[in-house]
């Protein structure tokens, strides 16, 4: 039962993800970062995702379900939710709050454990899953009905819906979610982004100490434009010998990326660097001099914000919540979908030193003041809190026993 008490001991909260580590992306970055500031305000918080095939779980605030893969897609491991034990541990815990991050099978089972014992359900919509139906193997059409019809449904069986950024919300209400709506974006700590080793990046793939190099981070997937940005991107390192463009992440769609890069007659200034640990992302953040992202598909565009950080311009284009990330002309330029368009905003912080610094100062400055993750972890524990309280001012529901 919650009561005053509990505010002062701290609330126990109960994440559920269909991924977590050692996979790397912005839902799981996000978890990571509500997890460890919502502990520094005093909750106990668990997580509940799938396991991971060779991955040795020693957080004993992690709880694993057997899982298996698609072998096309191994970096996502399918949770077997049916599994006893990772209840009988949460069902231990006794969370005060159930907080998902995902709309499908593991969160959906996690949805149903709360409400039937009326424990406050909370979801953090981080993905337009709309947008990534080429993984899914069905009719576009039909997949995009049961994708909608799927948000929908659990979206107005929670309690509360967080999304990264106020984009979201009319996406949501056009595919009839009723429940209350609440934009939190992840924070970002900024000095995990400042004082990295530029020059040892530079040094690694073979880049001129002082040559321009335009950044891309994140995963190589299609639903992230990088045929576009490869394209838009090309025409500026056509016009300006001296500049490479450097992609760093993983992805299902890396092959095919390379091949595009390899058809251009720049192809030898694009480099492709995979993924790497996020402590190391801090070196490649500073060997760049403008970040540049094609998305179309963003909730917030958390790697955006990791450039900010570490003091970048950023040149992306306007759609969804990166329209919300920075101000255009300020942080950076929001392009048009258009690759003419887009090179043309990249070679104008390309040939401008001084715009550059300037943009780049101010996008560091905007991350410091607007997304501390201490502050929205805060912001996230009111929102609890709020949750809890109309709870107890609810009369009982009289459930089937579970």
């Amino acid at each position: 039962m919650f009561s005053e008490r509990t505010l002062q001991q701290g609330l126990r909260v109960a994440i559920f993800s269909e991924c977590y580590r050692p996979t790397r992306n912005g839902v799981v970055s996000s978890v990571e970062t509500f997890r460890e500031h919502l502990s520094k305000l005093g909750c106990h918080v668990k997580v509940f995702a799938p396991s991971y095939p060779g991955y040795n779980e020693t957080d004993e605030d992690v709880h694993r379900f057997p899982s298996f893969c698609f072998t096309t897609y191994v970096e996502y491991p399918i949770a077997i939710p049916l599994a006893i034990e990772p209840w009988r541990k949460l069902g231990q815990f006794a969370p005060h709050i159930v907080h998902v991050h995902s709309v499908f099978w593991l969160t959906r089972f996690a949805g149903y454990w709360a409400k039937r014992r009326r424990i406050p359900l909370v979801l953090t919509y981080h993905t337009l899953v709309t947008e990534y139906l080429h993984y899914v193997p069905l009719p576009k059409t039909l997949a995009r009905m049961l994708a909608i019809k799927l948000s929908k449904d659990f979206c107005n069986m929670c309690d509360l819906v967080i999304v990264p950024s106020p984009a979201v919300i009319p996406i949501l209400r056009s595919y009839g979610v009723k429940t209350e709506i609440v934009p939190l974006p992840t924070g970002v700590e900024i000095e995990s982004f400042q004082g990295g080793d530029g020059a040892s990046i530079r040094k690694q793939y073979g880049i001129p100490q002082d040559a321009i190099v335009l950044l891309y981070a994140g995963r190589i997937g299609l639903e992230k434009n990088i045929e576009f940005l490869l394209k838009a991107t090309s025409i500026v390192l056509r016009e300006y010998e001296n500049t490479y463009l450097l992609l760093v992440g993983p992805g299902p769609y890396l092959s095919r990326a390379m091949r595009t890069a390899s058809s251009l007659n720049c192809s030898h200034r694009i480099i492709f660097a995979g993924g790497h640990p996020r402590e190391r992302m801090r070196d490649f953040y500073a060997s760049a001099d403008v970040f540049v992202s094609a998305s179309l598909t963003e909730t917030q565009g958390l790697s955006i914000a990791e450039a900010m950080a570490a003091g970048l311009p950023c040149v992306a284009i306007n759609a969804h919540g990166v329209s919300w990330a920075f101000e255009d002309g300020v942080h950076g330029f929001l392009s048009p979908n258009d690759k003419r368009a887009f090179a043309e905003r990249v070679r104008w912080l390309i040939s401008n030193r001084a715009l550059r610094k300037r943009m780049g100062d101010a996008a560091r400055k905007h991350v410091e003041e607007n997304l501390s993750p201490s502050s929205i972890a805060m912001r996230l524990l009111q929102l609890y809190r709020s949750l809890l309280c109309e709870r107890q001012t609810q009369p009982p529901v009289h459930l089937l026993s579970s």
